[in-house]
């Protein structure tokens, strides 16, 4: 066949790739594919392309996720395609599992108090924490126990989630706590056996977070999602840097890199001035090979503003240092005298290191760095604990440890 026979047997191809709201999705990428694996087309969003009558496969991938239709290409071809739902605990309108009921208690509660607090500061930042089914099943159901707890790092406890602090009180599908607390470090806990799980959180002054725990015949920590927000702007579902937040922590957590790149240009640049999307973007940055010293000292300087005190934006120094070629003649006078440098104060009052940061891959960085500077840690610290006994897989520094008598009284 000639080449003048083939253009004349060519047809339009077009193919969108569409949200949940029929609206064309520019966060998903379109491949198309000949009979042979030959890429033909590729796009963001919406590919138009002219393609000979034959079998093609449409591939669409957006934030990690993929989904694959095969069509025979005959006369025009135009099609809408829904893009792929992500696999999160986040009950936001592209994941998963999420049903209305997950998403309305989620945007009530983020918002509101699931019990009356008396004398509490209107400032403090809101800590909310929704456990949920992650599956269809009827028969399945969630039971916490009173082994299900929150504490602060004192071991105090805050809430045993009982029926006086969630909502609702009785519920086969989720719960939810939500309550302002005190800017500071927590740790949600559940006894397991002879073992209690723990998850660190950090409530920061002006920033929300809301915490979503899938329910798998217990909740599983390591599968969670967890969100920041400015105070009381509350959670959206409909939020498109939230799932782009989400899809690159838990891709970090496997460490894959689903951060578009102008996202994460955008993110290291401090344009959406967000602790974890700053997090995301620097730590794709600096454990990559690209070096822009001048840009990393500003990623720095702009994290620790957000997250003053942060051993995750401590780690990101270690990172940064290492690729210097300091790492063997470093100490902790000379660590505190470069984190002065990046982040415009001294760090001494913050060392040694007592509480694990949220990420796990700060917590391994951090535990490396003690081999060189060994009072970078407090002994019998949670973060020593932590960095003993991790689990070592997925996004968040989870930690179990043997079951003591740690918990106090309410401090509630």
């Amino acid at each position: 066949m000639s080449p003048s026979d083939q253009l004349e047997n060519k047809s339009a191809f077009i193919v969108k790739a569409i949200s949940i709201n029929d609206e064309t999705d520019f966060d998903a990428g379109i491949i198309v594919f000949d009979g042979h694996g030959k890429i033909m087309a590729e796009e963001i969003g919406i590919v138009k392309a002219q393609l000979p009558r034959g079998l093609y496969t449409i591939r669409i991938e957006r934030f990690g996720e993929t989904k694959e239709k095969v069509v025979i290409h005959r006369e025009d071809t135009n099609l809408s395609i829904l893009v792929p739902h992500r696999n999160s605990a986040m009950p936001s309108a592209d994941t998963i599992h999420s049903h209305i009921a997950f998403r309305d208690a989620a945007t009530k509660y983020s918002l509101e108090s699931t019990f009356n607090q008396q004398g509490v500061n209107r400032n403090f930042p809101r800590l909310m924490i929704m456990v949920r089914k992650s599956d269809d099943n009827p028969a399945s159901t969630i039971k916490l126990s009173s082994d299900f707890m929150l504490i602060n790092e004192n071991g105090k406890l805050i809430t045993g989630f009982d029926s006086n602090y969630i909502k609702p009180a009785q519920s086969s599908s989720y719960i939810v706590y939500s309550a302002r607390l005190r800017p500071g470090n927590y740790i949600l806990a559940q006894y397991v056996g002879t073992q209690v799980q723990m998850l660190p959180i950090t409530l920061h002054d002006k920033w929300d977070n809301f915490i979503f725990i899938p329910y798998e015949n217990g909740p599983k920590f390591s599968m969670a999602s967890i969100q920041m927000v400015r105070c009381n702007q509350g959670y959206d579902t409909n939020d498109k840097l939230a799932a782009q937040i989400d899809a690159a922590l838990l891709g970090l957590g496997s460490r894959l890199d689903l951060m578009r790149s102008q996202d994460r240009r955008a993110a290291i640049y401090g344009k959406f001035s967000h602790p974890l999307i700053g997090l995301v973007g620097a730590y794709a940055h600096f454990m990559g090979d690209d070096r822009k010293e001048k840009l990393e000292r500003q990623v720095l300087r702009n994290l620790w503003s957000l997250m003053r005190g942060s051993p995750d934006v401590l780690a990101l120094l270690l990172i940064s240092l290492s690729r210097e070629d300091l790492e063997l003649s470093l100490d902790k006078a000379t660590f505190c005298d470069a984190a002065e440098e990046a982040f415009g104060e001294r760090i001494d009052n913050f060392l040694p290191l007592t509480f694990p940061p949220i990420l796990q891959t700060a917590l391994e960085v951090i535990l490396r760095a003690t081999e060189i500077i060994p009072e970078l840690v407090k002994q019998d610290s949670w973060l020593e604990t932590a960095g003993n006994s991790s689990f070592g897989s997925g996004v968040w520094a989870v930690w179990a440890q043997p079951r003591t008598d740690m918990i106090h009284e309410p401090v509630l």
